[in-house]
């Protein structure tokens, strides 16, 4: 199997971040979401549902055994998009398997 070549790869480690709006700011940033993105995860999803570019959201939690309640949503969100969006992946490591 062809390995995929992504347009936009955003890595979100958990420990870089202090909360849910941190890290969804570093994700509008990083994907060039409009200037009206609400910073919540509703409008996170809306975003990532209008990605036309192959794009991988990877999202590393500072354990394999836990993580904020916050990045697991993010995750769960982001999961859920990527199951309607074929250009979007979703991936959540553990931090010992961050070798993507």
């Amino acid at each position: 199997m062809e390995k995929q070549v992504y347009i936009n790869e955003v890595v979100v480690r958990e420990g870089d971040f202090e909360s849910l709006g941190e890290a969804l700011a570093f994700i509008a940033d990083e994907l060039g979401f409009p200037e009206y993105f609400g910073g919540n995860l509703d409008a996170m999803a809306d975003c990532l549902g209008d990605t036309c570019d192959l794009t991988a959201l990877v999202l590393v939690p500072p354990t394999r055994h836990g993580c904020a309640d916050w990045m697991r949503s993010i995750c769960q969100v982001g999961h859920d998009i990527a199951k309607r969006n074929d250009k979007l992946k979703v991936h959540c490591l553990p931090e010992e398997e961050d070798d993507f």
